[in-house]
């Protein structure tokens, strides 16, 4: 202990770059003649001198220290948990059946084997991905939580709830798990892991108003919705059970209720080509009737346990090279608007597994080079994000963009650093279509009430109740975009305005002056 600790002194006095610290290490390592130190038995020593109050806590030192720091760039902590294996309703070709798999999923996928390894206990996988990401330097308390593993909508209620439960009780406490989905979620509110934002998967066909309100019950925040693609002929030719109008439908349910939608979107479909994938996209967006919030693509790939892996010996499909996958996906990120986030543009999946299609697994850093090569852009939000970088409050200028999606009006009110052309902070604020046209909503706290359906800083992530350094997180860009939709929304007429706030961040509205009414967040504008 008293040589790592005479290394933390050294460090935090005289190393200021990755080279430095590797450095150091060495010179370490050889005048004591011991291994070199990983990052992870630094950060914990780090830990553990700040507590006993031998050095005090710095935000650079740290950040040199944080092992895949992207992680937590985005202002918050992603983890991610795999329901167990259940009978999918669909019959899509592309998707593998591996057993006891959930379906469209493969046994050596990341997530998938840390599933395996707690036995696809919600809680455990919640518990050990929490520590996994503390024991490498990132801060846990503000949590986005994706429930993945395939139609969650199609799975029976009682073990959906009971999942769900179990993933809050690891947030709250590690080892009290016997309390109710409403006990732990309350809990939640104040908890030392906040859930900020809770996700499930599901499909067009499955998304009813029924649906809707049993998700907000159980926390949801936003969908991953499997659309695909926007052909009718091609959505048949892959067996995948739905069309072009439940995808539009199920996106303005989710949106009325709050929701954010991620659509998923795979090229490179059986029966699909360049031209209509191109065209998919196009439509995506300059189609009111989707214009999702985020979006994931995954270029169809041939995998094992797959109907399409005996189409593709059979030579009747094709994929794409990787040249034509590449040049496809530069000219979709050409078209994406500014409100859009791309979470991803390739499916994670091991080389050795792909029997058909790209294995360049950092498509999208070789899409961003060869893009910055040609003076080609991308607005999408991901490609915008301030990350790590510095910023100056008195340089941001507060912008709105307005646009019409799903029977609805939304604004895109965002805190820009246009002299970067980074953008600091966001929030999206809807007028729902029950409203607009003169109808009841199904949710009857959402009746004469505005939408505010994310409010999202950007940046690396600060804890909560802290400010540190220049970076974006807690000087108050939230609350002025907050009061900006307040106001907006009484100019129009609206008597409260509603939040689909995450069960964690209910403290931040109270302060606010919202006030919980059903499962949102909602105040009074008269």
């Amino acid at each position: 202990m008293k040589v790592i600790e005479e290394f933390i002194y050294e460090a935090m006095k005289n190393v200021s770059t990755i080279d430095e610290l590797r450095g150091l290490k060495s010179k370490f390592s050889l005048k004591h003649k011991i291994p070199f130190y990983t990052n992870v038995s630094l950060i914990e020593a780090y830990k553990n001198m700040i507590s006993e109050g031998k050095v005090l806590y710095e935000v650079r030192f740290w950040r040199l220290l944080r092992k895949r720091g992207v992680r937590s760039q985005s202002g918050i902590a992603s983890v991610t948990v795999i329901t167990k294996p259940f009978k999918c309703p669909g019959n899509c070709i592309f998707c593998p059946t591996e057993p006891k798999m959930p379906k469209s999923y493969l046994s050596d996928e990341p997530a998938i084997m840390r599933a395996i390894m707690n036995k696809f206990s919600p809680y455990g996988q919640t518990v050990s991905r929490i520590s996994g990401l503390e024991k490498t330097g990132h801060f846990t308390d503000k949590i986005d939580l994706i429930v993945s593993g395939g139609t969650f909508s199609y799975y029976p209620k009682r073990y959906r709830t009971t999942f769900v439960r179990e993933i809050f009780n690891a947030l709250n406490h590690p080892k009290n798990k016997e309390k109710s989905i409403i006990a732990a979620q309350t809990e939640n509110e104040s908890a030392k892991h906040r859930c900020i934002g809770l996700s499930f998967e599901t499909r067009p066909d499955f998304v009813s108003e029924e649906e809707v309100k049993y998700l907000r019950r159980l926390g949801a925040t936003r969908v991953e919705l499997g659309v695909q693609s926007l052909n009718d002929k091609v959505l048949a030719l892959n067996n995948r059970g739905h069309g072009v109008e439940d995808t539009k439908r199920a996106i303005r349910l989710l949106k009325d209720a709050g929701l954010k939608v991620n659509c998923h979107m795979m090229p490179n479909l059986y029966g699909s080509d360049m031209k209509n994938d191109i065209e998919d996209f196009a439509k995506l967006f300059a189609d009111s009737s989707f214009r999702p919030d985020w979006l994931k693509i995954y270029p169809c790939m041939v995998v094992p346990w797959s109907k399409l892996e005996k189409i593709y010996e059979r030579g009747q499909y094709i994929p794409y090279s990787d040249k034509d996958l590449i040049n496809l996906l530069m000219e979709i990120k050409q078209m994406i608007p500014r409100y859009v986030r791309i979470t991803r543009l390739y499916r994670d999946i091991p080389a050795p597994l792909i029997l058909g299609g790209s294995k360049v697994s950092n498509i999208r850093q070789e899409i961003q080079k060869i893009m910055k090569d040609r003076g080609l852009r991308c607005d999408c939000i991901r490609c915008r994000e301030i990350k790590d970088e510095a910023i100056d409050g008195d340089k941001l200028k507060m912008n709105i963009y307005e646009y019409d999606a799903s029977d609805g009006k939304e604004f895109f009110i965002s805190y820009d650093d246009e002299e970067k052309d980074k953008l600091c902070s966001l929030l999206r604020l809807r007028f729902h279509s029950y409203g607009l046209r003169g109808h009841n909503h199904f949710i009857k706290e959402l009746n004469g009430a505005a939408l505010i359906r994310e409010v999202h800083t950007y940046g690396e992530q600060i804890r909560i109740k802290r400010r540190e350094g220049d970076a974006s997180q807690h000087i108050g860009l939230g609350r002025k975009m907050i009061h900006k939709a307040e106001e907006i929304s009484k100019s129009h007429g609206f008597e409260s305005i509603a939040v689909i706030s995450g069960i964690g961040v209910r403290e931040y509205y109270k302060k606010l002056g919202y006030r919980l009414e059903g499962t949102y967040m909602i105040k009074a504008l008269r």
